[in-house]
């Protein structure tokens, strides 16, 4: 049996499988007058004699065996705290999260997940924006731009120096791990890629915020696929 009840505003389970308590019983013996034999008569013959003796057993009731309602009343007693609300044998399709994360309407019996704040799903979004915002992007002649914060800066900082004439055609720049020799054309297209790829990470966050304020974004879950999209 699995018991969900309320412990000071936190759900928690007991699942417990136990048998009701057979019942407690004595045996008494039961006494009566049998007959046995006895000496001969004078003549010879048989005779019998009437004798007290145990003729059976009775089984007496102590304690009456525990009825499947009994049993459960005790199982709750010894588990749910006084006066707290529970449910006994709920659904046994159950959200797949942790019991803290469970909404349970007590008096309905149903089961569901409790809704995350929106201020932790925000806070969510902004992660994983982040995370692909400064992850890198590909692809540049098979490599991979940083696209860190770092990385933005100095990115920023080649595009001004070609406007300005400064940067020397072509010239070394770093990719992930391995140096390449870029034109300044290159160097625009490979500021261009990581400004869409930033850009793009912003924009994600920007319709997950939407969907959260709008009650449709409701579960990390759902933040997850629309980054990995």
């Amino acid at each position: 049996m699995l018991i969900i009840y309320d412990d000071n505003g936190q759900v928690r389970t007991a699942g417990i499988a136990v048998e009701p308590r057979p019942a407690v019983t004595h045996d008494l013996p039961v006494m009566g007058m049998v007959d046995v034999p006895g000496d001969p008569d004078a003549d010879g013959n048989p005779t019998t004699n009437q004798q007290e003796m145990q003729t059976g057993v009775e089984t007496v009731i102590d304690t009456p065996a525990e009825t499947e309602a009994e049993c459960i009343a005790r199982l709750i007693a010894g588990v749910v705290p006084s006066g707290a609300r529970y449910l006994t044998s709920p659904p046994t399709t159950l959200p797949d999260v942790p019991p803290k994360r469970w909404a349970v309407d007590w008096d309905a019996g149903a089961v569901g997940i409790l809704a995350i704040p929106a201020q932790i799903l925000i806070e969510y979004a902004a992660e994983k924006r982040w995370q692909l915002e400064t992850g890198g992007c590909a692809s540049f002649d098979d490599q991979i731009i940083n696209t860190d914060r770092d990385s933005q800066s100095k990115l920023i900082a080649e595009m001004v120096a070609i406007g300005a004439g400064l940067r020397t055609d072509p010239s070394r720049w770093k990719m992930r791990g391995e140096f390449v020799m870029l034109t300044n054309a290159q160097m625009l297209t490979v500021i261009g890629l990581a400004r869409s790829h930033i850009s793009n990470a912003f924009n994600l966050e920007a319709t997950v915020s939407a969907g959260i304020a709008g009650g449709t974004v409701t579960t990390k879950a759902q933040i997850d696929a629309a980054f990995a999209a």
